[in-house]
């Protein structure tokens, strides 16, 4: 199956089950994750040391799903680790975080703690790309979607494919989330 068949598949999942973003099978949101660690590329000397870290809050059932597709293959030709953090872990040396059921009041305490790094962060938070995090899922027409923030993926370092890009719905900074993450 070729690339764009794998993310399409991935990328626009159908939820028509779901009542809301959170009620979303896990596994669909680690099919997303899986394609963005494909899709997402850190500054070489981020990756240098060791394998990619992935550090997922709030949803063990997504680090579980996540762990068994990568089981089927390395992104970009990296190892990769997934490791399960608390809603109020300190992200240290995560690469990708991915935060589940926050709310604005978490997701910008999330954001405080990632200013200045180097993580691609992800939430189903509503406003959480708004609010300066890289991308969050919400549910469109029946079917899981993301929005990428463009700004927010500059300030991290990070190179976020065009193909991956295509898929996204663009967003920016709201005004007041420019304090979150300040330009380098």
């Amino acid at each position: 199956m070729c690339v764009s068949a794998v993310i399409g598949f991935a990328l626009f999942a159908d939820v028509s089950g779901a009542q809301e973003p959170t009620a979303v099978e896990p596994h669909v949101k680690a099919a997303f994750l899986y394609n963005f660690l494909k899709f997402v590329e850190w500054p070489a000397d981020v990756l240098a040391a060791g394998p990619i870290i992935v550090c997922v809050a709030g949803s063990p059932a997504a680090a579980d799903s996540l762990k068994a597709a990568l089981r089927q293959g390395r992104p970009q030709d990296h190892d990769v680790t997934v490791i399960e953090v608390g809603l109020d872990a300190e992200p240290h040396g995560c690469h990708l975080v991915y935060i589940a059921r926050a709310d604005d009041a978490s997701a910008r305490r999330w954001l405080t703690k990632l200013n200045g790094s180097t993580a691609f962060s992800v939430s189903d938070c509503a406003r959480f790309t708004r609010l300066g995090g890289i991308a969050n899922f919400f549910v469109e027409d029946g079917r899981l979607r993301f929005a990428v923030n463009v700004d927010a993926a500059r300030r991290a370092s990070l190179h976020i494919s065009s193909r991956m890009l295509a898929l996204a719905t663009i967003v920016k900074d709201e005004p007041a989330s420019r304090d979150v993450r300040p330009l380098r």
